[in-house]
């Protein structure tokens, strides 16, 4: 018994050294918690603003910490990772500083550093799931699978109720096609966030790759009802009935999603294949020109248009646009060699 007591109170003491380090880095000043409160409002210049007259005055860790935060909203990576470097530099120990700058990393693409990071933040705090949940991931992009799977689960046994290690191991679920398994830990996620979209939104992916389209479209469903991700959810609705043949319900849902992406050329190009498919040949070619005033390189486009083209019998156009193909091809795929993105976006 005394053996027990013993135990008990050293898990407690350990708890409590826990809880007090977790809470040390959000012990912010009343201003502090301001700015924290502006960046969750989207007010990220004020933050910055504000941020800036506070660390004019007297810096402190968790405003150098709080600016690497605002910096990392507006993508300037490299100023957000030099002021979490200014947080570490006052408070060795910052394990959020050391975390975010594995964010950062990853968002960069630099595997290795994002790991460093993620790594250094569990040594500092090895109950930090996100830690865990995070560097899971950057191993998953490296296809090292069986270290993104240990991570997952060591975040999943931190935090059970967290949907996040549930969604991004199931993400490499589906990488890998094991799709049922993929489909269980959306499920998981789901009954973590119950009120969330995005594991609604896995869930139909998933049985979608599953070839479960009844259950895919009821998913999607559920991801529109909570009006979240509505052009996602009927983007893959449409593509479900445009695959089942079933044109009238592909076009109601594209319809739907030209309303919320009028300036898509893809999807213009996608409206104008349904019309095709439904014999409006016209309403095909006005999509398809649409397509090419949004993106003049959408070799998509004039390829689709030159098929309905020749399908009227207007032969010339038809070679025209079988022509400006062959053309928008060879440079959107050269600038795409160069740049490493595509033309139309």
């Amino acid at each position: 018994m005394f053996k027990n007591l013993l135990k008990i109170i050293f898990m407690a003491v350990i708890c409590l050294n826990f809880s007090s380090s977790v809470f040390a880095m959000y012990d912010y000043t009343e201003q502090e918690q301001k700015i924290l409160d502006l960046q969750l409002e989207g007010k990220n210049e004020e933050a910055m603003k504000m941020c800036q007259e506070l660390l004019d005055k007297k810096p402190t860790a968790n405003l150098y910490y709080l600016m690497g935060r605002s910096y990392d909203d507006e993508n300037e990576y490299q100023k957000a990772i030099d002021f979490y470097g200014k947080a570490i530099e006052m408070k060795p120990d910052f394990d959020r500083a050391y975390h975010n700058i594995g964010v950062v990393y990853s968002e960069m693409g630099d595997n290795q550093k994002a790991i460093d990071y993620f790594t250094k933040t569990i040594e500092l705090n090895p109950y930090d799931s996100l830690a865990y949940s995070n560097r899971g991931n950057v191993y998953g992009n490296m296809q090292l699978n069986s270290s993104a799977f240990e991570d997952f689960e060591k975040a999943i046994k931190l935090d059970p109720k967290n949907e996040e290690p549930y969604i991004k191991r199931g993400n490499l679920y589906r990488e890998i096609k094991e799709y049922q398994k993929a489909f269980e830990d959306y499920e998981r996620a789901a009954n973590a966030e119950p009120e969330d979209y995005v594991p609604y939104y896995n869930m139909g992916l998933a049985c979608r790759d599953m070839k479960k389209n009844d259950e895919a479209l009821k998913y999607f469903d559920e991801v529109i009802k909570r009006n979240e991700s509505k052009d996602g959810a009927y983007f893959h609705k449409a593509e479900i009935y445009f695959n089942e043949k079933d044109y009238e319900k592909a076009l109601e849902n594209y319809l739907k999603l030209s309303d919320l992406m009028p300036e898509n050329t893809f999807m213009h190009v996608d409206l104008g294949k349904t019309y095709y498919e439904l014999k409006d040949y016209d309403a095909a070619i006005g999509e398809f020109t649409r397509a090419l005033q949004l993106c003049p390189f959408n070799s998509f486009a004039y390829g689709f248009r030159g098929v309905v083209f020749w399908k009227k019998g207007q032969h010339f156009r038809a070679l025209t646009d079988f022509a400006m193909y062959f053309v928008t091809s060879f440079i959107d795929s050269v600038y795409y060699r160069i740049t490493h993105k595509p033309l139309c976006q």
